[in-house]
């Protein structure tokens, strides 16, 4: 069974900073990608900043930002203090939606949307930093998928989580999570519907949004259709309702 993205270990956790916070004022070895290139940095580790970045020596190193990445950090008897093994030599050439998606599992898709959403560090997006309805729905991909999991296809549980992340981090609807948020929001409330036995109309009033265009509600049928077990019959349902 595939391991469900809300549950996967993230390389860059609590216990790491813990550790590293531990090990302020020692000389540390960095391994790291900077200017696409390894490179090794020893110093005295001076300031960490929880999921961002440390300072060592003059120097401050990100987790990840851009193309530069820590892949290990260890003390000078060679203990290792943090380890991402998602940080491979050819980071630097990998696209930008490939990055991404490692900046999401180095910090596990919880903190990711999180620290996102609060624009706290210096990688948050600017476009999403300074809009409060985009924001709260980031915030909302975990609920999502964790919902989501309850009422779809059993088979269909890993295409759901990917599909949200799509929705909602990658390519989301009109540019804006915000809209893709009531998308995937209404399909999961005529989902739930559904699971519970409800009529093929009741299930679709449960899912109603008068902010929804003609078009984002077609996405929506189709959404269900897919998904869930009732589906389906609840498409070709609503396909002859409307002609």
């Amino acid at each position: 069974m595939m391991k469900s993205i809300l549950t996967k270990e993230a390389p860059c956790d609590e216990e790491v900073m813990r550790r590293l916070r531990n090990r302020i004022g020692k000389k540390i070895i960095v391994n790291h990608i900077r200017f696409s290139e390894p490179k090794v940095t020893e110093g005295i580790l001076k300031e960490v900043h929880n999921f961002c970045h440390i300072r060592v020596g003059v120097y401050d190193l990100y987790f990840i930002i851009g193309k530069a990445a820590i892949r290990k950090i260890s003390n000078k008897k060679g203990g290792v203090l943090y380890y991402n093994p998602l940080i491979t030599k050819d980071f630097p050439q990998k696209t930008e939606k490939e990055r991404e998606k490692i900046r999401r599992e180095t910090f596990g898709i919880e903190r990711y949307v999180r620290m996102l959403a609060e624009g706290k560090v210096s990688w948050a997006k600017e476009d999403f930093k300074d809009a409060k309805l985009d924001a709260e729905s980031i915030k909302s991909t975990p609920n999502f998928i964790r919902e989501g999991i309850e009422v779809v296809k059993p088979k269909l549980k890993g295409k759901w989580e990917k599909f949200v992340v799509k929705e909602m981090l990658e390519e989301p609807d009109c540019d804006s999570p915000e809209y893709s948020g009531h998308i995937i929001k209404s399909a999961l409330q005529i989902m739930k519907a559904l699971s519970k036995g409800k009529s093929f109309r009741k299930a679709l009033s449960a899912g109603y949004n008068p902010e929804l265009s003609a078009g984002q509600g077609g996405r929506i049928i189709s959404i269900v259709g897919y998904f869930h077990s009732r589906g389906r019959k609840f498409f070709e349902w609503d396909k002859n309702e409307h002609n």
